[in-house]
C-alpha cells in the first residue's frame, strides 16, 4: 500500500488503515486514516448554464473512532 502523503508528528509515512490519535477541541480522539470520496450538488456561478453541478472530491480523512477496540500505534 502506497504512503498517502500525510506524516505522522514523528515524521513517519502515514498508510490508509492506520490508527492516529488527534485532538480536537482539546480533547484527544482516535480516527482511522482512511481515503473517501465525497459526492455533492453545487450550486453553480451565476454566469453558469446549468444552475447546479455534481462534485466529487477524494482525499485523506480522519474517521472518528467512536466504538472500537483501541490499540495504541506510533502515529
Amino acid at each position: 500500500m502506497a504512503a498517502l502523503c500525510v506524516p505522522c508528528r514523528n515524521g513517519d509515512d502515514m498508510y490508509e488503515g492506520d490508527l492516529t490519535e488527534l485532538e480536537v477541541d482539546g480533547e484527544i480522539r482516535r480516527f482511522v486514516v482512511r481515503i473517501k470520496t465525497v459526492v455533492r450538488e453545487m450550486v453553480s456561478h451565476p454566469s453558469f448554464d446549468d444552475a447546479t453541478a455534481k462534485v466529487k472530491v477524494t482525499g485523506v480523512v480522519f474517521e472518528w473512532i467512536s466504538s472500537l477496540v483501541w490499540m495504541k500505534t506510533e502515529c
